[in-house]
């Protein structure tokens, strides 16, 4: 009988059928309509490439290569240092991702308990895309309502738990469990979402959308914005177990196996939107997207972003009249990523030699 603990062995079962795959990227904003209604609008998405929606027209740009500012990539390292980390999480439903990363949050010290149900029912607001029928937008709630009309006293209504108690290993970094009997999140969640995917007004338009994307591909939904109810910027990262199809969340039926969330306070200096440009960059980047799935810990993500600076350039701010100019720097940055190809070439092959040796 072998004495290795099953959490082991769980987890070596997971690390032996863990595969990559193409990544569909979509960057949710949380913005507020002039009748102080909020909901997701998408601002960007990133096959390979970025391609932003025009602010003026609500139209999608051409594909282009990202440029993000050194700053950001920064404070995205350093939200990820002091955000909450949860990984290959068995979880299904919105509902179910939503409240664990809430309660996450709170155990982290990002938001107070009081926060609990606006930060939950932002996580669960209606999403809007380019491609939806604005005459078939649905009522959201307000901003407001993010306060009153689901307050923490209704959330104990139902006599449940919001934290199931844990006696196994689920509770080394998967954080609370979600109990699939609390109706009161479900409820809100189809009451928010009352349209199928099928019966969905951009269903058509999506197809050509999709027919762009890999076969086998997953996505990335990152949600961002300003919520003037918490008192400090909160993040978490979340990567499932199984990718899962989330109801109305992404423009297209594409799996969901990574989550990125981080919200906050106006005032708190923070640019939102970029740092969402950032994060959602590096999981268009393929070395920066293994990473991701094969990370066992916070401190993978960390050095998956400073692999990503090493071979990223700073173009001091100064007027260039020529795009002859800029050529230079496309060649240093050839030369950078060649370095890094010799760097990993380097490293299999002493890792081999290792092999070779202990056999």
């Amino acid at each position: 009988m072998s004495s290795t603990p099953l959490s082991s062995l769980k987890k070596k079962k997971r690390a032996a059928d863990k595969k990559t795959h193409e990544l569909f990227v979509e960057l949710n904003e949380l913005i507020v309509e002039k009748d102080h209604e909020m909901r997701w609008k998408e601002r960007a998405r990133w096959i390979k490439f970025e391609e932003d929606v025009e602010e003026e027209t609500d139209r999608w740009g051409k594909p282009h290569v990202a440029s993000l500012s050194f700053r950001s990539l920064l404070e995205l390292r350093r939200t990820i240092t002091h955000g909450a980390i949860l990984l290959d999480l068995e979880q299904n439903t919105l509902p179910g991702i939503a409240h664990l990363v809430v309660e996450t949050l709170i155990i982290s010290d990002q938001i107070r308990a009081e926060d609990r149900p606006s930060v939950l029912r932002a996580l669960l607001l209606k999403h809007s895309h380019p491609s939806d029928l604005k005459h078939r937008f649905h009522r959201y709630q307000s901003s407001g309502s993010l306060h009153g009309s689901f307050n923490h006293n209704h959330v104990q209504e139902t006599n449940l738990p919001l934290v199931a108690e844990e006696h196994d290993e689920n509770h080394d970094n998967k954080g609370p469990v979600y109990d699939p009997k609390q109706d009161v999140f479900v409820s809100l969640f189809k009451s928010l979402h009352p349209l199928p995917p099928e019966h969905h007004p951009a269903a058509a338009g999506s197809m050509k959308l999709l027919a762009k994307i890999p076969k086998g591909a997953e996505a990335v939904i990152v949600l961002v914005g300003c919520v003037e109810f918490l008192e400090q910027p909160a993040m978490a990262f979340v990567r499932l177990s199984e990718a899962v199809l989330l109801e109305s969340v992404l423009e297209v039926p594409v799996p969901v196996r990574f989550i990125f969330v981080l919200l906050g306070p106006s005032q708190s200096n923070v640019d939102y939107h970029e740092i969402g440009r950032s994060f959602a960059t590096l999981m268009s980047d393929k070395n920066f997207h293994e990473v991701a799935y094969f990370a066992d810990d916070r401190q993978d993500l960390l050095n998956g972003i400073n692999e990503f600076l090493d071979c990223s350039i700073v173009i001091p701010p100064s007027d260039v009249e020529g795009k002859d100019l800029l050529k230079t720097v496309a060649d240093f940055q050839k030369q950078l990523l060649r370095k890094r190809k010799e760097r990993e070439g380097k490293k299999h092959q002493s890792m081999y030699g290792v092999e070779q040796d202990s056999k």
